[in-house]
């Protein structure tokens, strides 16, 4: 029996356990024609294809070498929801469905209301800004505005991932509790 199961909380959960289960894992609108939805086992191959490009390979720690292995990664991302552990979403352009990157939430605190933003775009999808809006609309959907803080797992020498996260503003912790030594970018 772990220590969260003998000490009573004094407070109530800003996010109450069972609650996002309940509600299942949304689709939702990205400004600018994406999509974030729950992922696909079809959409196996095209994470395949992302995890060939050095730049995914090098900030995310793994390769995909076959469609096999994606697949029980995306069933894995699939069962987080329900596990309320995490949230992992496909970023998909909303009338081509074509795969233009991934955005989850990890290592989700119910109580503080707090989760760690992680994410990669595919190459022919950089530099649209698609991810700043996918930031934005989870941070913006969130329940009750639960999600307090959204730390960015940004990567030594990866500013783009930290000028994507510090963008969203008041959804930041003070760039100390980003996991980088990455300089801020010039604002």
């Amino acid at each position: 029996m772990g220590e969260a199961d003998t000490v009573p909380s004094l407070v109530t959960p800003a996010i109450p356990s069972g609650s996002l289960a309940a509600i299942g894992q949304p689709t939702l609108a990205v400004a600018g024609g994406a999509l974030l939805r729950p992922w696909l086992i079809s959409d196996a191959e095209a994470v395949v294809e992302a995890f060939r490009d050095p730049a995914i390979r090098r900030w995310h720690v793994r390769r995909a070498d076959s469609v096999e292995e994606a697949r029980g990664w995306i069933r894995r991302w699939q069962g987080t929801w329900d596990e309320e552990t995490e949230g992992h979403w496909a970023v998909a352009g909303a009338e081509t469905g074509t795969l233009l990157g991934r955005l989850s939430l990890k290592a989700w605190n119910l109580t503080d209301g707090t989760a760690e933003i992680a994410y990669w775009t595919m190459p022919a999808a950089r530099g649209g800004g698609v991810c700043p809006r996918a930031v934005t609309t989870v941070a913006d959907w969130a329940p009750g505005g639960c999600l307090a803080d959204l730390a960015g797992l940004a990567c030594p020498g990866a500013a783009p991932r930290r000028v994507v996260v510090g963008r969203h503003g008041s959804a930041m912790p003070p760039s100390s509790a980003l996991r980088s030594t990455a300089p801020d970018p010039a604002p």
